[in-house]
C-alpha cells in the first residue's frame, strides 16, 4: 500500500483580498450574540485557497482546503496525510458503504423508464473515481466521485467526520 505523505510545499496557495458587498446577520443570532452592531466591523478579508493533486489507484485527484490563515497550513497538511491514509487503509469498507447507498437510491429514484434495477455488481462496475478531496475546518472532508452518469452527471459527494461516513448525496 502507498501511504499518502503531502508536505506544505506540494500545495499551490493562491491568497486573494475580498470586500464583502453586504452581509445579512439573522437577527435571532445577533440578539443571542450580543449587539453586534458596537463590535468592530470589518470591511476586507483574505481569502486562502490551498490546492494540490494526488494520484490515489492510479486516477489523479484534487485536494484542497481553505485555512483561515496562512500559519494553519502545516497543520492542514498533517491533518490531511493521517485522513488520506486512515482512508485508504480502510477503503473497502467505505466503498462498500457508499455502493450500498447509491445502489439503494438509484434503484429508488433515479431510474429511467426502460432502466431495470442494478444490482451491487453493476454500480461496482460503474463506480465513479475521485474527482476531488475538499477538508473543512474541523479537519472534516469531502470526498467527490464521478458518477459515471449514474446520476446524470451529478458528483457523488461522500462526507466524512472522525473516521465515519456521515452522509452521502449528490452534487453539482
Amino acid at each position: 500500500m502507498n501511504y499518502i505523505n503531502l508536505r506544505t510545499n506540494d500545495f499551490k496557495i493562491e491568497i486573494t483580498k475580498e470586500e464583502p458587498i453586504s452581509v445579512w446577520i439573522d437577527p435571532k443570532f445577533q440578539m443571542e450574540t450580543e449587539n453586534l452592531e458596537n463590535k468592530s466591523k470589518t470591511t476586507s478579508f483574505e481569502l486562502i485557497l490551498c490546492y494540490s493533486q494526488i494520484k490515489l489507484d492510479n486516477i489523479v485527484s484534487k485536494i484542497s482546503f481553505s485555512p483561515d490563515n496562512v500559519s494553519e497550513i502545516p497543520t492542514f497538511v498533517k491533518e490531511i496525510n493521517l485522513k488520506l491514509n486512515e482512508y485508504i487503509l480502510n477503503q473497502k469498507k467505505y466503498t462498500d458503504r457508499i455502493v450500498d447507498e447509491i445502489l439503494k437510491l438509484k434503484n429508488r429514484s433515479w431510474l429511467s423508464s426502460e432502466e431495470n434495477k442494478y444490482t451491487k455488481k453493476e454500480i461496482m462496475l460503474k463506480f465513479g473515481e475521485i474527482k476531488e478531496i475538499y477538508f473543512n475546518k474541523d479537519f472534516s472532508y469531502s470526498i467527490f466521485y464521478n458518477d459515471n452518469q449514474l446520476f446524470l452527471g451529478h458528483y457523488i459527494e461522500v462526507r466524512i467526520k472522525k473516521e465515519k461516513i456521515t452522509e452521502i448525496t449528490l452534487a453539482g
